[in-house]
């Protein structure tokens, strides 16, 4: 699996932040592709949303995985900050049609 290491908030790009929560993320995919039942239920009255799972990012608590279980393994839908709108985003993940004016602001997705 290769990902982009994003700049920190100082703006180098590849900094050993950066390098560390990559690391972080990758180990959390392997933990949930093995034991996909470990995250939480995504609790939605909408059933287009059955299936779909939150686990925090292993020592990036603040960063949530959004995915959901297939034959061996997982699919990761998005990788957010929990302070995101996380109903929305998930729904956006999915090609759930929404309302544009409930669309929240734009910011960072990753770690």
């Amino acid at each position: 699996m290769t990902w982009p290491i994003s700049s920190s908030k100082s703006g180098r790009p590849g900094s050993p932040s950066a390098h560390r929560s990559l690391r972080e993320v990758e180990a959390t995919f392997r933990r949930l592709a093995e034991f996909p039942g470990t995250g939480a239920r995504y609790e939605a009255d909408d059933p287009l949303f059955e299936g779909i799972r939150l686990s925090p990012v292993s020592r990036f608590k603040k960063y949530v995985i959004c995915y959901r279980s297939i034959e061996g393994g997982i699919e990761v839908l998005r990788v957010l900050h929990g302070a995101r709108d996380i109903p929305w985003l998930v729904a956006e993940s999915l090609d759930i049609p929404g309302d544009e004016e409930d669309r929240p602001d734009e910011a960072p997705d990753s770690p």
